[in-house]
């Protein structure tokens, strides 16, 4: 199933408060409420401003972001958010539907050898763990 209900033998145990920054905000929505019915905290950016005021302003357990971003592209916002509180690196999930780009696989393979990638298209599976992943590891 994409981005429905947890099926009814899932327990909806997963806490955390989640960033997603992308700048497509139907997806945002979507995942949020995806996050949020597994109970998830879920904050949503439409830009790398606005994905910074969030950094800023409040306590995160995980980090989604899209590689292209109004404003500024994902890397250069990793590379922000990572300067001022670089305690968050670990916690960025990155999600592209552009791996054919040179810069986005370059700035993967740079990256630290844990960095999560989800390419899109993705399903509701795949997201869950790698955000529970982030939350819980």
């Amino acid at each position: 199933m994409l981005f429905g209900r947890p099926k009814k033998e899932e327990k909806v145990t997963d806490t955390g408060v989640v960033l997603i920054v992308d700048d497509d905000g139907d997806l945002a929505d979507a995942l949020k409420g995806l996050l949020e019915l597994r109970g998830y905290t879920v904050t949503t950016a439409n830009s790398g401003t606005a994905g910074l005021e969030v950094v800023r302003s409040t306590p995160l357990d995980a980090i989604v972001c899209d590689m292209i971003i109004k404003d500024m592209r994902g890397d250069e916002f990793f590379k922000t958010v990572t300067a001022e509180k670089p305690e968050l690196a670990p916690k960025f999930i990155f999600s592209t539907g552009h791996s054919d780009q040179p810069r986005v696989m370059e700035f993967f393979n740079e990256a630290d050898a844990d960095v999560r990638i989800l390419f899109k298209p993705f399903g509701e599976d795949e997201l869950v763990d790698k955000v529970r992943a982030v939350t819980q590891g």
